[in-house]
C-alpha cells in the first residue's frame, strides 16, 4: 500500500468506469512506474547504538524505512522488516508477527526462545529460525540482543496472512556459531587462493531445493579476506547487511562510504554497484539477508560484475 499521507506524483490519465471502481489508463512514457521512491544506501547508527545501550528496556528497535519508501507499515526494504530484539535478564518477551517466518542472530547474550511447541536455547554468535504467525515466547539469561528479520512488509503488500507451515516449510532450526564457523573455515580452506570471498547459506531440510531461509528471502554469512576488495557487483535483490567482523571494514554503495561496525545493519539497494573492502588485520564477517528467493524462483537474479568500483 503507498501511504495516503505523502500522495505521489500521478503522470498517467485515469479514466473512471462509470458504477464501479475500475480505471482504465495509459502509462505515462510507456512506464509502469508511478515515481515510486527509490531504496537509498543506508546504515541505521543510531538504532544500533540505542540497541547497545544497557538503558534501553525489553523490546523491539525496529530499523524502520517506511517514510523514505512512502509506506504505511514498518519496511526496512520493501519486501523485508529487520529489528534489534532487546531482552532483559529474567523476563519474558512475547510477539506474534505477520511473517513466514522470523530469522534471528544472537549479537550478544544467552537465553532460550520457545515458538509453536519448539524450544531452542542460544547464546553469542548463534543463528536460529522460527516459523511466523505463531506466539514467540524469548527469556534471557543474561541481557541479550538479538538481530530478526521478516518478511512482513512482503504480506502487508499483498494484504496476506501468515502461511501455515506446512506449506512453506518453514521450521525451527538452530545454526550455532561453532557450526556455521567450521562450514566457513571448510569452505575457505578448499578455495582457490585467488579467492578471497566466501559465503555459506542457511537453510533447512524442506528449503534446500530453493535454497533459501524462507520461500522469498535468502540468509547468508559473508566473508572476505583482511586487505582484499571485494569485486564490485550489482543484483536485482536489495539487501540488509549486518556486521560481525567489522575492524577496518567499510562498503562503497553507489558512491556513498559507509564504515561498519559491529551490530551495524546497512542497505544495499537493488541494482546499485556496490563493493566491500577490508582494510582490517582479519576476516571480515557478515550476515546477509536478501529478498532474493523471488528473483531465483522467476529465474531473475540478475548477478553481475560491474568494471570499476564506485567511487
Amino acid at each position: 500500500m503507498l501511504s495516503e499521507k505523502q500522495p505521489l506524483a500521478d503522470p498517467d490519465k485515469l479514466t473512471r468506469l462509470v458504477g464501479g471502481a475500475g480505471r482504465i489508463f495509459t502509462p505515462a512514457g510507456g512506464s509502469m512506474s508511478r515515481a515510486l521512491p527509490e531504496v537509498a544506501p543506508k546504515a541505521f547508527y543510531a538504532e544500533r547504538d540505542k540497541a547497545f545501550d544497557r538503558g534501553t528496556p525489553t523490546g523491539f528497535v525496529d530499523l524502520d524505512n517506511s517514510g523514505e519508501l512512502n509506506l504505511d507499515y514498518p519496511a526496512t526494504l520493501p519486501l523485508i522488516l529487520a529489528r534489534y530484539v532487546i531482552l532483559d535478564p529474567g523476563r519474558t518477551f512475547e510477539h506474534r508477527l505477520r511473517a513466514s517466518g522470523e530469522v534471528y542472530h544472537v549479537l550478544q547474550g544467552a537465553g532460550v526462545s520457545e515458538n509453536a511447541g519448539e524450544r531452542i536455547g542460544w547464546s553469542a554468535g548463534d543463528f536460529f529460525t522460527f516459523p511466523g504467525g505463531e506466539t514467540t515466547v524469548h527469556t534471557a539469561s543474561e541481557r541479550a540482543v538479538l538481530f530478526l528479520a521478516t518478511n512482513e512488509p512482503e504480506l502487508n503488500f499483498g494484504g496476506f496472512d501468515p502461511p501455515d507451515r506446512a506449506r512453506t516449510g518453514t521450521a525451527a532450526a538452530l545454526y550455532t556459531a561453532t557450526e556455521v564457523d567450521a562450514h566457513l573455515a571448510g569452505v575457505l580452506r578448499q578455495s582457490e587462493a585467488a579467492v578471497t570471498a566466501e559465503y555459506v547459506n542457511l537453510t533447512t531440510e524442506a528449503q534446500l531445493p530453493m535454497r533459501t531461509v524462507l520461500p522469498s528471502m535468502v540468509a547468508g554469512v559473508n566473508t572476505l579476506e583482511a586487505g582484499a576488495a571485494q569485486r564490485p557487483h550489482l543484483h536485482n535483490a536489495a539487501a540488509i547487511t549486518l556486521g560481525l567482523q567489522t575492524e577496518g571494514v567499510y562498503s562503497l554503495v553507489g558512491g556513498q562510504r559507509l564504515d561498519w561496525a559491529p551490530g551495524l545493519v546497512m542497505v544495499t539497494p537493488p541494482r546499485m554497484p556496490h563493493s566491500h573492502i577490508n582494510g582490517g588485520p582479519r576476516l571480515m564477517k557478515s550476515f546477509v539477508i536478501q529478498d532474493g528467493g523471488l528473483y531465483h524462483y522467476c529465474r531473475n537474479g540478475g548477478f553481475e560484475f560491474v568494471e570499476a568500483a564506485p567511487s
